[in-house]
């Protein structure tokens, strides 16, 4: 009897060791598969809406503000609902940078949103929310919390992944894409600006480990593929 309760006793503590560590790399491989999922999705609707509207994509959302590309994604999902505003969560929902800073606008008095992190904003029946925002000489962003407003860490470049609308398709913030400047697009541990994690989608995708919950890309270099 001894001798089971000590073998019982070994086994539980094994569990206890190696149980959080694949806790973390199912919710780590959860995301990525809905990372990819997102992208891919988000590509071919863009090849919808060009086929659609008979020309690129670039060209078709040239005059429509960010509500007005909401709504055009939008119907694309089944089931969707609109959350601009914040309505589908609570403001006790708090989305971060990549370094854990709260985000919000430059003035610190909007939480939950930026320039590039709007108020037009739906979630699928799955529970992803996609926001839509970030209009500049770089292009339109869509940022797409991956596993939704109620799983954390909501944070850019952990969960919540920024994508750019190019003239002919979409493509991941980072490495040649750029989104915003040098500075705010960087994707690193030392990262302190109002975008921080922008430019992380990019990594998210290529490089192998960067979800891992201990990885920082530290050696960011502008332009590398």
């Amino acid at each position: 009897m001894a001798e089971v309760l000590i073998t019982l006793g070994i086994i539980a503590i094994i569990a206890a060791m190696t149980l959080p560590a694949l806790i973390q790399k199912q919710q780590t491989k959860s995301i990525l598969v809905s990372l990819n999922k997102s992208y891919a999705e988000l590509q071919n609707i863009v090849n919808l809406i060009s086929n659609e509207h008979g020309e690129d994509i670039g060209n078709v959302i040239k005059l429509y503000d960010d509500a007005q590309t909401k709504n055009l994604f939008m119907k694309y999902y089944d089931n969707s609902k609109d959350c601009s505003n914040n309505s589908c969560y609570k403001e006790d929902i708090i989305y971060y940078t990549y370094t854990g800073k709260r985000l919000t606008n430059s003035g610190g008095n909007t939480p939950n949103s930026n320039y590039y992190f709007s108020q037009n904003k739906f979630i699928t029946k799955d529970g992803r929310l996609f926001v839509f925002g970030g209009t500049n000489e770089h292009g339109r962003m869509i940022s797409v919390d991956v596993n939704g407003p109620f799983k954390k860490p909501n944070a850019w470049g952990r969960d919540v992944f920024t994508f750019r609308i190019m003239e002919k398709q979409i493509m991941p913030c980072g490495g040649k894409i750029s989104c915003s400047n040098t500075y705010n697009y960087n994707c690193n541990e030392s990262e302190k600006g109002y975008y921080a994690g922008l430019g992380c989608t990019y990594y998210a995708l290529t490089k192998p480990g960067f979800l891992d919950a201990k990885y920082y890309y530290k050696k960011y270099i502008p332009g590398e593929l």
